[in-house]
């Protein structure tokens, strides 16, 4: 069973656990496991909109089949491939997070391995080692970060507050840093090619940075450092396309000279057209 964290929206797969014990989200937030309702609506079907019974796994006039899951917000029955929950409008797609029996979620730096302390910025859930001020971001909590600049706004003045870490880290260093969720060895890449920021990435979970890193980032963002760099790569993605021939121009610009592979086929044809109407 997936459930949704109310204060901070992260999910979390509870499957084992009994509902009406209590868990506890990175944020801080503890809610209680809720119990699924077990009469909840029928959906209709995707592809033909008849209506279909709570427990049906295919549709009886189109046959097409009907993968359900819950939300894990209102727990409203949803097609499994849909995005947002119809009833209560909440991120479908969102990964879940593993919760131990135990309920502990906190992770690990993956510089000095030191406990990362998870705060709400706004509505944005950091993790952050007060070792060597690293912050670990969800993807989903990053990319609304990117997109919200008033969420930008608030992280820039949480940073700004922020003591300076005890530890220093020299992030020109290449070091392939461990995911703190899954601990495999992370990808590093400079963030939107062009920010000259070289942040550290799981494709599966989120994206760490070193110290200064994600304060650099968010400058860059509000500078238009990103649209710039939308743009070039649009920029260069045509001229790669313009630079590339088309079928009609390589036709016209392979080796037809006598003897030449491609002229003898050209000679065969014609000469196999011609017999036709002779």
């Amino acid at each position: 069973m997936i459930v949704q964290c109310p204060g901070c929206k992260l999910k979390y797969d509870v499957s084992g656990r009994p509902p009406a014990t209590r868990a506890r989200c990175r944020c801080g937030t503890v809610f209680e496991l809720p119990s699924p309702d077990d009469n909840a609506d029928a959906l209709s079907c995707p592809k033909c909109g008849a209506s279909t019974a709570s427990n049906s796994t295919k549709c009886d006039y189109c046959d097409t089949e009907l993968a359900r899951a819950r939300c894990a917000a209102c727990f409203a029955l949803m097609f499994q491939q849909a995005s947002h929950c119809h009833k209560c409008g909440a991120a479908a797609d969102a990964p879940a997070r593993a919760m131990h029996d135990d309920g502990s979620t906190q992770f690990q730096c993956p510089r000095c391995e030191e406990p990362l302390v998870a705060n709400m910025v706004g509505d944005a859930l950091i993790d952050q080692c007060t070792s060597c001020g690293g912050v670990w971001l969800d993807h989903n909590v990053f990319e609304r970060l990117v997109d919200d600049a008033e969420q930008r706004q608030r992280v820039s003045t949480a940073f700004d507050s922020a003591v300076s870490p005890a530890r220093a880290v020299d992030g020109r260093a290449v070091v392939y840093l461990k995911c703190p969720e899954c601990e495999v060895l992370m990808n590093r890449k400079n963030f939107s090619r062009y920010s000259g920021v070289i942040v550290d990435i799981c494709k599966a979970h989120g994206v760490w940075f070193d110290y200064q890193e994600l304060a650099t980032i968010i400058d860059w963002v509000r500078d238009g450092g990103l649209q710039s760099a939308r743009e070039r790569t649009a920029s260069e993605t045509r001229s790669k396309r313009r630079a590339t021939p088309s079928p009609t121009v390589e036709m016209l610009t392979r080796d037809v000279s006598p003897g030449s592979q491609y002229q003898i086929g050209i000679d065969l044809l014609i000469e196999g057209i011609s017999r036709l109407f002779r």
